[in-house]
Parts: C-alpha cells; structure tokens; sequence
C-alpha cells in the first residue's frame, strides 16, 4: 500500500491489462482505507474533539485529491495518446460533477468547494490545454461535457438555494 502514491504518469503497463492492474488495485485499496477511516469519523462524530474536526476536513481534501490523481493516472494510461487530455478532462468533471451531488445530498459546504474547485481546474485546463492539443473531435466532446456537467451543476445550485428560500418564510 505504501508504493501506490510512488507511481506516477511514466510507469510503462502491461498492453494486454490497460485498466484492473496492480496500480489501479492498490489505489482501489488505499481509497478504501482512506474512505472508510472518513465515513467511521462521521459515524462517531459526536466522540471526536473540536480539535480534531480541522484534521478530519483536510484528510477528507486529502482523499479527494488521491481520488483524482489515481483515476488521472489509469485514464492517462487507458487512453490512447490521442484521447488522454480528453480523458483527463473526462475524469476530472465526472468527479467534481459527483462531488457536487454528495455535497449538496449531505449539505457539506467542503464537498461542494473542492468540487467547485476541480470545475475551475478543468475550465483552465480546458482553455489552457484542450483547445491547442485535442484534435477537433475530442475539442468538442471535451468542451460538451463540461458545459454540461456545469449547467447540471449550476441547476442543483440554483434548485438547492431556491428550495431554502422558499422554506424560510
């Protein structure tokens, strides 16, 4: 477990196992510690001292970002050398799209903002790197998804503060 964070984008894989290799399995692993030390803090939540709340929310940022950066790895090495800005960008606004949804389902102002956060990185990527190196094809799939995933996004913003709103008269 301890090697997972030492692989980085050059580490050549087997052509025949793209996805479900040791690399992906040992952060499958790492994820899974990490997710289930969180979710067990919230369940026992009222024993934990305030001391220790700050703790807790930079090891949930800290998961986030071991999330992103593994599944960055396996879709850069799942994709051809064509597809893997794409797939980055991919990747990145499917997650922050999911962390939209867990955060605005257990109203957590963090989960939000590290989403919000990630939709600032793929929108600077997006200018920054898609429009000059992704042949045209993957430009317009790029810039569709995200402009999707952000209208989606920007409608359970807008439903979420329009429902409170409403609730507080």
């Amino acid at each position: 477990m301890a090697k997972a964070p030492l692989y980085d984008f050059n580490t050549p894989l087997r052509s025949d196992h793209p996805f479900l290799n040791m690399r992906f399995l040992m952060s499958v692993v790492v994820f899974a510690s990490l997710a289930t030390t969180l979710l067990l803090s919230h369940r026992f939540a009222a024993r934990i001292a305030d001391g220790e709340r700050p703790v807790l929310r930079v090891f949930q940022v800290a998961l986030n970002a071991f999330a992103v950066w593994a599944l960055s790895v396996e879709a850069w090495h799942g994709l051809g050398p064509s597809a893997r800005q794409f797939g980055l960008s991919l990747v990145w606004t499917a997650y922050a799209g999911v962390l939209i949804l867990i955060g605005i389902r257990r109203d957590s102002a963090l989960v939000r903002w590290q989403a919000l956060v990630l939709f600032g990185f793929v929108i600077l990527k997006a200018i920054a790197v898609d429009l000059g190196m992704l042949a045209i094809g993957y430009r317009i799939a790029s810039f569709f998804a995200l402009g999707a995933i952000l209208l989606g996004a920007s409608f359970l913003y807008q439903r979420r503060l329009f429902g409170r709103s409403q609730a507080k008269p």
